[in-house]
């Protein structure tokens, strides 16, 4: 409007022209300027680098699950075996803490495989693809070991939680990760309330494997 009453003005008189921006317009265009310059410095403003590095640890979670349980039903094991060692390589290599990773992963990974083919030797589930004898299939290892790179990361958050709080979780978490499963086509279920049984085993599996998380650099520092 500014601009549109003083354009015959200046138009008209050139003398004009020298005075068109005062005092007070050379303010605002100042003041324009350094907001903006405020502007771009907040979007610019680094990020946690701990919260990058747990949206990346639960973003690679979530892609490794992904590959591992749509490669039984679409025929890319070996090529989602694959990524999933890269991934899990990343996760290494970025972790905060790897002086106890080792001894966590071991016990959550081997304890996971083994609940998992107890359960399937009982008959409460059935894992299709490539496996050791009566083993839980490989891909499922893949899963575990991804799964137990996630404890001091991306699911560090769930060791603040009260015990009951980590067992409702788990109660519901673990059946619906096995359900996706199943309906991916990656397993089935072999009683029709084999559900509820992995409901059960996840009420005590998850704060378990929590208090593992928790407890494994306490007692690494105190060495």
């Amino acid at each position: 409007e500014y601009l549109a009453t003083n354009q015959g003005v200046v138009g008209s008189n050139p003398a004009s022209r020298a005075t068109f921006f005062n005092g007070s317009d050379l303010f605002d265009l100042a003041r324009f300027h350094l907001q903006l310059g405020h502007a771009c410095l907040f979007i610019m403003k680094p990020v946690d680098s701990a919260l990058i590095r747990r949206l990346g640890n639960a973003l690679g979670f979530q892609l490794g699950w992904w590959l591992c349980v749509c490669s039984v039903r679409h025929d890319f094991q070996a090529w989602a075996l694959l990524a999933a060692g890269v991934l899990c390589a990343l996760q290494w290599r970025l972790s905060a803490e790897t002086g106890h990773l080792l001894g966590l992963i071991w016990r959550v990974a081997g304890g996971g495989v083994a609940i998992d083919s107890a359960l399937q030797a009982l008959g409460w589930i059935q894992f299709e693809g490539w496996a050791l004898g009566a083993l839980a299939p490989y891909w499922l290892w893949a899963i575990w070991l991804m799964f137990a790179l996630t404890l001091n990361e991306s699911m560090a958050f769930l060791s603040r939680w009260s015990s009951g709080a980590q067992a409702l979780a788990g109660a519901l978490a673990g059946p619906m990760s096995y359900g996706a499963g199943v309906a991916l086509g990656a397993a089935q279920w072999g009683q029709p309330w084999a559900w509820a049984v992995y409901a059960l085993v996840w009420t005590v599996w998850l704060p378990l494997v929590l208090k593992w998380a928790q407890v494994a650099p306490h007692a690494e520092s105190a060495q």
